[in-house]
């Protein structure tokens, strides 16, 4: 999760970190 909020995609990169995070 944390790599996805560091991502310089910004808002993707959190969107992303959040279905890390459910599929987990």
């Amino acid at each position: 999760c944390g790599e996805a909020l560091v991502e310089p995609t910004g808002g993707k990169g959190r969107f992303k970190c959040e279905i890390l995070e459910v599929l987990s």
